[in-house]
């Protein structure tokens, strides 16, 4: 598994598919490599406002 995004309106929402997420990939035996795991950039990413600021933040996503 490359990447994976989960979509959400709130944190709480945000931690309740994540935690359901992590639970399935367990179930499957599918392992995730820690050093691609931190959201660091992604959680200080201002909101996107624009179309092109949409692109850029995919770009970035896809990049890692």
């Amino acid at each position: 598994m490359d990447d994976f995004v989960i979509p959400t309106k709130t944190m709480e929402e945000l931690e309740e598919r994540t935690v359901r997420f992590l639970k399935i990939a367990e179930k499957y035996n599918l392992c995730f490599k820690r050093s691609k795991c931190d959201i660091k950039a992604v959680k200080e990413w201002k909101t996107l406002t624009k179309v092109k600021d949409v692109e850029s933040f995919l770009e970035f996503a896809n990049f890692y």
